[in-house]
């Protein structure tokens, strides 16, 4: 099902953070003079691409009379060019004119499409509470008694976590608000949606107001030590260096949870030593309490590591959010899990063009796919060419060569291990010739 929403129209009713679920509004008839067909998004797509679970943000100014200019991807999920298609269709998007001020408020717009089946719709399990909300406070802007909003785009796991979360926008700008809210996520907990009576992953827009109470306390907020406002606490998705496998999560796991057959969970927040590995940590979340989970999670912590030279300034006075899932299903070793994968960093313009040059394909355009292992540091192995068009092409050769290039995660946001995962990586190549003069 496709769901097209402004980012001020919101899943959640505008409140406070524990507001409790409302309707989506995505209807024509109130804000939008015209918008895409699904015809033209699916002919957009990229080819062989499945717009199943995908989303795309982008941001438009909004001109008085309702046409859109300026417009820029802030997002994509997953990575596979349905921003871009979207983008190429932002002419269509036609707001009714009484209709732009409500729309867009400060003059820009965000534009969400999403498309995922399910027949309900996630809903809170743990809501975030005002004692939350003050221990994420933005330092500055506590001190100074400012509130402020702002608005995610998350995507809902199927055991309730939050994961891909994207800031939309915030309120007033320049505050931190939108660091805050990011912050909060892995303390959230949330019923996931179902399809056919079955959880499944699916996207959701919280708004998060940050309500001042009277009068300011010079004292800042009270709870955990947060990082200053100008070093911001670092995402789980990173470039790990290492991360513990399934064996020894299995391994960590409490005896007695193990025995009963209980799933947890651990969200924490740790500082980064200056070799990358992870120092004090703060327990955000420990579910089921009192099961073991969080000292479990405390020996795990120290299979963790992140290059110092993988991370912009450094590591010195930097923390990570990173979250823990201890699922039963890690240990059978028959049906393997594994987290959701996102792709760090991929082939440049001048790598596909020197591996077309090596392997002779510069004049051919077509496809391939290549399926890979994900190994330690997230580096691919074990690949091998699954598809080529045309066929004979070498494009299979080609794409092969440019397995090094690739970096991607080992550790979810969701808190799952990624490292033995196997995955597919299509490839679209042009021909040399024609894209010469392009950017990569």
């Amino acid at each position: 099902m496709r769901g097209v929403a402004l980012a001020t129209l919101l899943l959640f009713a505008a409140g406070n953070a524990s507001g409790e679920p409302t309707k989506s509004i995505f209807g024509d008839a109130t804000y939008w003079r015209s918008r895409p067909s699904e015809a033209e998004v699916v002919q957009a797509a990229p080819k062989g691409v499945s717009l199943d679970g995908g989303r795309a943000i982008m941001a438009c100014k909004a001109a008085p009379d309702g046409r859109l200019s300026e417009c820029q991807v802030l997002h994509e999920t997953p990575a596979t060019g349905l921003g871009k298609a979207i983008l190429s269709l932002a002419p269509k998007y036609l707001l009714k004119p009484e209709a732009v001020n409500k729309a867009a408020p400060n003059g820009w717009v965000t534009i969400r499409e999403s498309w995922s089946e399910s027949d309900k719709q996630p809903d809170w399990l743990r809501r975030p509470t005002a004692e939350d909300l003050k221990a994420a406070w933005p330092v500055r802007a506590w001190a100074a008694g400012i509130g402020g909003r702002a608005d995610l785009d998350c995507l809902v796991t199927v055991s309730g976590g939050l994961f891909d979360c994207v800031a939309l926008n915030e309120t007033p700008a320049g505050q931190g608000f939108a660091d805050a809210a990011l912050v909060m996520t892995p303390q959230f907990n949330m019923r996931p949606a179902q399809r056919g009576g079955a959880a499944v992953v699916s996207d959701i827009i919280i708004p998060i107001r940050f309500k001042m109470p009277g009068g300011v306390e010079t004292g800042g907020p009270a709870g955990r030590e947060l990082p200053p406002p100008s070093v911001p606490l670092l995402p789980p998705v990173a470039k790990w260096a290492e991360t513990p496998g399934r064996a020894e999560i299995a391994a960590a796991f409490p005896s007695a949870a193990r025995a009963a057959k209980i799933s947890g969970l651990v969200a924490m927040a740790c500082k980064l030593t200056n070799d990358g590995r992870l120092g004090s940590c703060f327990v955000d979340r420990d579910e089921p309490k009192g099961a073991g989970f969080d000292k479990a999670a405390k020996l795990l912590v120290q299979r963790f590591r992140i290059d110092p030279a993988d991370v912009d300034g450094g590591v010195a006075n930097r923390q990570i959010a990173l979250r823990i899932a201890f699922d039963t299903q890690l240990l059978d070793d028959a049906k393997p899990i594994f987290g959701k994968t996102v792709v760090l960093a991929q082939p440049t313009f001048e790598q596909v063009i020197a591996a077309q040059t090596a392997t002779k394909t510069v004049s051919i355009a077509g496809r391939a796919v290549i399926g890979c292992t994900i190994g330690a540091s997230g580096r691919l192995e074990n690949c091998k060419a699954e598809s080529e068009e045309p066929a004979g092409s070498g494009l299979g050769q080609t794409a092969l060569a440019l397995k090094d290039d690739f970096r991607m995660s080992t550790w979810s946001e969701e808190g799952l291990p990624i490292i033995g995962q196997r995955i597919r990586i299509p490839l679209r190549f042009e021909k040399i010739d024609e894209v010469a003069a392009a950017k990569p």
